[in-house]
């Protein structure tokens, strides 16, 4: 830096820093008196069992109902033959075993 720049630099800082310095050294508040004590109270604790419920709300009905269906574009036709084979089997068998025990009981007359 220049030298002749810092001489007037500090010519101009001493009137500022002389300003802050002697408003620092203004009067002193008068002294005042501390605040009042709190005022406080004192509790004894017990211990004892509690029990803790919650209370949730119920529904009577519900307020979604999904509808599952199945997707023929995503079926087997093989797999679905099969099953329908199986069904009529079972349907077969349940009506042999119908016809069966009416024969037992005597209460199946043949058409014929």
């Amino acid at each position: 830096m220049n030298p002749d720049r810092v001489k007037r630099l500090g010519v101009e800082l001493v009137p500022i820093v002389a300003a802050l310095v002697l408003a620092g050294c203004g009067s002193a508040k008068p002294a005042t008196r501390p605040p009042p004590a709190p005022q406080v109270s004192v509790v004894t604790v017990h211990s004892s069992s509690v029990s803790i419920t919650t209370d949730l709300p119920g529904r009577t009905s519900a307020y979604l109902v999904a509808q599952v269906r199945a997707e023929p574009s995503h079926a087997d036709p093989a797999r679905f033959r099969e099953m329908q084979a199986q069904a009529r089997e079972v349907d077969r068998q349940r009506v042999q075993i119908a016809v069966r025990i009416a024969e037992l009981q005597g209460g199946f007359n043949e058409i014929g």
